[in-house]
C-alpha cells in the first residue's frame, strides 16, 4: 500500500513539475533603465522583471494583460520642460505629452504597444525628485504572442497644445472691450 501511495504521489509530483515547466512566465524586462522621448530622461525605470497580471481570458484564446511599471523621479535634463508638459487639451501647458509602452520580442521586435492612462501620466509629471509613480499598461492579444513578450521600451511623446495662451498662463484674463 504505500509503495502503491508512493508511486500516486511522485506521478502527481512530476506532473505538477511538468505543467509548470511548459509555460513561460508572463513577465518582461526594461530593454533600458531609462525613458526615451524629449521628457523622458527625468525618469529611470528599476531593472527587474515585471509580471504582467491577467484581467481577462476569453475562450476564444485571447487575453488582455496589465502590466504596473515604477518610474522614479530624478534631478536629470530634458528637452522639453516637465512643467510645461500637461496631458489633456484644455491645459494652459505648452505641451501635451504621453508615455508610450512598447512590448518587444526576444529579438526586439515590437509586437503590441500601449499609452498610460493620463491621470497617472499627470500624477508622473506632479513628481518631485525621488518620487516613485507607476504606470499602467494593458495589452490584448493571444496567449501565445503575450508568452513572446521579453522586453519593454517606454518613450515619452510630446505634441504642441494648439489651445495654449501665453497671457492665460501667466493669470491674466482676457477681457471684451466695451466698445467692440
Amino acid at each position: 500500500m504505500k509503495k502503491a501511495l508512493f508511486s500516486i504521489l511522485a506521478l502527481v509530483g512530476m506532473c505538477i513539475t511538468f505543467t509548470s515547466c511548459g509555460e513561460s512566465a508572463l513577465e518582461a524586462k526594461p530593454e533600458s533603465t531609462t525613458v526615451g522621448g524629449k521628457w523622458g530622461k527625468a525618469f529611470t525605470i528599476e531593472d527587474k522583471a515585471y509580471p504582467f497580471v491577467v484581467a481577462e481570458e476569453k475562450a476564444d484564446g485571447t487575453m488582455s494583460v496589465e502590466m504596473s511599471i515604477s518610474l522614479t523621479r530624478i534631478d536629470a535634463p530634458t528637452e522639453v520642460n516637465i512643467a510645461d508638459v500637461h496631458t489633456s487639451k484644455g491645459d494652459t501647458n505648452k505641451y501635451k505629452g504621453e508615455v508610450v509602452i512598447e512590448f518587444l520580442d526576444a529579438n526586439g521586435n515590437v509586437i503590441e504597444d500601449d499609452d498610460a492612462k493620463s491621470s497617472e501620466v499627470k500624477k508622473l509629471l506632479q513628481a518631485a525628485i525621488g518620487d516613485k509613480v507607476s504606470l499602467t499598461f494593458r495589452i490584448s492579444e493571444s496567449k501565445e504572442k503575450i508568452q513572446t513578450i521579453k522586453k519593454f521600451r517606454l518613450t515619452t511623446t510630446v505634441e504642441e497644445n494648439d489651445k495654449y495662451n501665453p497671457a492665460a498662463a501667466e493669470g491674466e484674463e482676457e477681457t471684451e472691450s466695451i466698445f467692440d
